[in-house]
């Protein structure tokens, strides 16, 4: 690893690479916006992709961009697992500001496999993951 590469460079923890298997019949996932100070609309829904890593951050070209000047570059990812059938949380390791799911800070290399309901808190951002009414996120 280059020591001397920018913070927003340094790479997240290994997670199991596994082929991704999509099923037709999930309607898909998203992140749902619950509060956040920043001029965000509650309800605003970021849909998360089974075939792509979802990269949130601050910086326009993150999958989910959140304007919060406390979060990371690109602050934490979430990726579909197909062995798990589930999709995971990751926080870069070198976030200043940590990322809580359910009120519980996250350690700096957890992998947390996200549940239906759960709350995600990144700077003044709070998320909500959850199953899409309908559409899908393939």
């Amino acid at each position: 690893m280059n020591l001397a590469a920018p913070i927003s460079q340094l790479p997240f923890p290994a997670l199991p690479a596994n082929p991704v298997e999509l099923d037709p019949r999930d309607p898909g996932w998203e992140l749902e916006m619950l509060e956040n100070g920043l001029g965000y609309p509650v309800g605003l829904s970021f849909p998360l992709s089974q075939a792509e890593p979802n990269i949130v951050g601050r910086t326009p070209d993150m999958t989910i961009q959140i304007r919060d000047g406390r979060i990371a570059p690109n602050h934490f990812r979430i990726v579909w697992d197909v062995a798990v059938g589930a999709f995971l949380l990751s926080n870069k390791p070198t976030v200043r500001v940590p990322t809580a799911v359910n009120g519980r800070i996250l350690g700096r290399r957890e992998i947390y496999q996200l549940q239906a309901g759960d709350e995600i808190v990144c700077g003044k951002a709070r998320l909500r993951f959850q199953r899409l009414e309908g559409g899908s996120c393939l």
